[in-house]
């Protein structure tokens, strides 16, 4: 999946500062976590933290409320 140069419809690619790429569904770009990110971003879709944060706080964060946890 990651292997792409082409996001799957409805997602977009992103990078963490140590270059780790992360294909993100587009509705996350309501997430207050993601868009206080983008607004700390430099360059292209860039996070200022590492790919263990987006994984677990930010995609963990969206699933559980997805999940109504």
């Amino acid at each position: 999946m990651y292997g792409k140069y082409v996001a799957d419809k409805g997602h977009f690619f992103m990078y963490t500062v140590h270059g780790r790429r992360f294909m993100v569904p587009l509705q996350y770009l309501r997430s207050p976590i993601l868009v206080e990110l983008l607004s700390m971003s430099e360059g292209p879709i860039t996070l200022p933290c590492e790919g263990l944060h987006v994984k677990y706080d930010l995609i963990g964060s969206e699933e559980k409320c997805a999940q109504g946890s």
